[in-house]
């Protein structure tokens, strides 16, 4: 920025990291999780799984309830490594 005029604009993350990994760590790695990490930037902890769809969970529908549950709906994000084809 020249002359310091310049403005910038920041959003706090809802959640920290510390948080995100703490959450991380307890869930662990249970089956059908292919990996994890916390999204720091977003405030969520992502967790690759085997398998889903875009909108529905169709594997893991009762892991990603229950990570609701536990920890606040969509605090714990679950992507599908594969996907039907219909």
């Amino acid at each position: 920025m020249r002359g310091g005029q310049g403005r910038c604009a920041c959003a706090l993350a809802p959640r920290t990291v510390a948080e995100l990994q703490r959450v991380q760590a307890e869930i662990g790695m249970p089956a059908g999780v292919l990996s994890s990490s916390p999204d720091g930037i977003r405030g969520v902890v992502h967790r690759d799984v085997l398998l889903a769809t875009r909108a529905v969970l169709l594997a893991p529908r009762a892991l990603q309830d229950e990570y609701d549950a536990t920890y606040g709906p969509g605090l714990v994000e679950l992507d599908g490594a594969l996907e039907p084809v219909d």
